[in-house]
């Protein structure tokens, strides 16, 4: 059995200043990732973050599931606990560098705090035309 390939990424959990942690990049370990605060394993969403070769790992249902708002990106209030982490060309994930580390731990440096309201009424459903 292959090993999993850890990388350094941004852990950053509702309430708290964010904290560098490796993170296994096979299904199962990213799913129990961002399954922290939740009673069942989530689903993974990957969301890419303009303007940068970085993206955030997420849970797809953090806001259905009820997981404490955490930090706002753009117009979204983001649920539950978020990694940042690398992109490869190829779409991979890899370690961010230092620079990469620098530069998102000061875009997410101080916690945000949103009411439960908040949060439902940041869901979004997107609608493409045919």
């Amino acid at each position: 059995m292959k090993k999993a390939k850890e990388i350094r990424v941004l852990m950053v959990e509702p309430g708290e200043k964010p904290k560098e942690t490796l993170l296994n990049t096979d299904l199962d370990s990213l799913q129990k990732a961002v399954s922290i605060g939740c009673e069942e394993q989530g689903l993974i969403e990957i969301v890419h973050l303009d303007g940068s070769r970085c993206s955030l790992l997420l849970n797809e249902e953090g806001k259905i599931l009820n997981l404490k708002g955490n930090r706002q990106l753009g117009e979204d209030i983001l649920a539950g606990v978020f990694y940042v982490f690398g992109d490869t060309p190829s779409g991979g994930m890899r370690s961010l560098t230092d620079k990469e580390f620098e530069h998102w731990y000061k875009v997410f440096e101080e916690p945000e705090y949103y009411t439960d309201t908040e949060v439902t009424e940041s869901i979004m459903l997107k609608f493409f035309g045919l």
